[in-house]
């Protein structure tokens, strides 16, 4: 399904030798299934660690690429101290924060306090509902969708 032209902006726990890559991958097809583009530091920005950046304008991106999405959907089955700043700074914009999680994770107070939504996931049907709920409440608050 092509983009209905709304960007959501994946927040994932970092790691260098990109162990989750498989998972952004996988969460970012069922998105665009979705018709919902997703943005991905490791991915759109380092490209999967050919390209890098300093501290400071690596975060400029991140933020920049925060601002210009619908919503923002963290991965929150590693906890990381980054995923807390780029939901914290999406909720302080007004920007929906959507948690996806493992069952097996658990989810810091604050961030419950911020999240539109938490959804639990253990296969692809479990993002595809959490998907299709977002893509909902994001065209709910979209005057150009009917």
């Amino acid at each position: 399904m092509p983009s209905n032209g709304h960007t959501v902006y994946l927040a994932i726990k970092f790691h260098a030798d990109h162990r989750n890559r498989a998972l952004i991958e996988r969460v970012s097809a069922v998105f665009e299934r979705h018709g919902l583009a997703t943005a991905c530091v490791a991915r759109d920005f380092e490209e999967w660690g050919r390209v890098s950046f300093e501290a400071h304008a690596l975060m400029e991106h991140a933020l920049d690429a925060i601002r210009r999405s619908a919503a923002v959907v963290v991965e929150f089955s590693e906890k990381g101290v980054g995923l807390g700043i780029e939901a914290g700074y999406a909720s302080a914009l007004d920007i929906p924060v959507f948690v996806l999680l493992r069952p097996d994770a658990e989810v810091s107070t604050t961030l419950l306090g911020i999240a539109t939504e938490v959804f639990e996931y253990t296969d692809d049907d479990d993002l595809n509902k959490a998907a299709a709920r977002i893509e909902k409440e994001i065209n709910r608050g979209d005057p150009l969708v009917e």
